[in-house]
């Protein structure tokens, strides 16, 4: 019996990787066109279908923390989000050591066209440094081309960001 593995792929055009978790695998290659995955249990195409086996597919990535070379603590005022997603989707802040503050984004529309959102952020959390977070929620599609927000800096500054 298979057990849960962490599996990381290399795009070799650009040297970017991209982690799997929860695959049970240990090899998966593209053959012939197909993607598979293999362990103990046999071999199978995987990443064809809009579920696995039933569950919606999460999906979520995480930037990495920055103080924005700037040492003041900052706020986040609006967040800009732009790309293509089917369904809402979780945005999540992070200011330096605290929990993660999320709110659901409810587009209104959801195709999988390009859209565009706003989102004003809560006032009353702060720090020195700032992280986001963007997932799906019930397994809705989603490609993501544009993040920006607004800090507010500590003095009322928000020149130059």
């Amino acid at each position: 019996m298979a057990t849960s593995r962490l599996g990381i792929r290399l795009n070799l055009r650009n040297n970017a990787p991209s982690q799997y978790d929860g695959f049970d695998f240990n090899s998966m290659v593209e053959f012939a066109g197909k993607k598979l995955g293999a362990n103990e249990d046999g071999i199978f195409e995987i990443l064809t279908g809009d579920d696995d086996n039933g569950v919606a597919i999460s999906g979520f990535f995480e930037l990495l923390r920055t103080d924005l070379d700037e040492w003041r603590e900052k706020r986040v005022r609006k967040l800009y989000l732009g790309g293509q997603w089917s369904g809402n989707m979780q945005i999540g802040v992070k200011f330096d050591n605290d929990a993660w503050t999320y709110k659901t984004l409810t587009p209104a529309e959801t195709s999988l066209g390009e859209h565009g959102n706003e989102i004003y952020w809560r006032r009353d959390k702060r720090g020195r440094y700032v992280q986001f977070y963007l997932g799906n929620v019930s397994g809705a599609d989603f490609s993501i081309d544009h993040i920006a927000f607004i800090p507010y800096f500590k003095g009322g500054s928000t020149a130059g960001k």
